[in-house]
């Protein structure tokens, strides 16, 4: 069993994964600025209510809103949402929605400002992490060729 997981745990291993990771990280934040551009760009408000808590799950709230007589729901963290404290969250507590006027399923209880910085603290995290991975693709990199130099001589 031990021999399964040496693979992974060499560097080419690690690198493989962390390319991976980073691959996941960028389409995710790639899609969360899409969206937060959609939502600033034809950006509407209606009020919204919390239809469920969940404080065991970073502060969850999953809330209910309606736009042209359809209903919709969406869940953000409750100190994103405006509430103060998860546990203080009442069913029914109000909470005011930014939705994408062509797309009303795509909404936030987040300002379009604190939207826009988790995403740029997206991006920042994409960068080191990719600046990582490049250090370390470069290493294995010289590695190699360093060993085909001591080959050929």
């Amino acid at each position: 069993m031990i021999n399964r997981w040496k693979w992974l745990l060499s560097q080419r291993g690690l690198n493989l994964v962390g390319a991976v990771f980073f691959l996941v990280i960028s389409v995710s934040t790639f899609k969360r600025d899409y969206e937060t551009q959609q939502i600033a760009r034809a950006g509407r408000s209606v009020t919204g209510y919390v239809t469920e808590k969940s404080c065991h799950n970073h502060g969850r709230v999953s809330y209910r809103y309606v736009v042209d007589g359809n209903a919709y729901t969406g869940t953000d963290s409750a100190s994103v949402c405006g509430l103060q404290d998860c546990t203080h969250v009442q069913e029914g507590a109000e909470v005011t929605v930014s939705y994408a006027a062509t797309q009303p399923a795509l909404a936030s209880c987040a300002s379009i400002s604190q939207q826009r910085s988790s995403v740029r603290n997206s991006y920042y995290t994409m960068l080191w992490f990719g600046a990582a991975l490049a250090f370390s693709l470069w290493r294995q990199w010289r590695k190699w060729r360093m060993s085909l130099a001591d080959g050929a001589a």
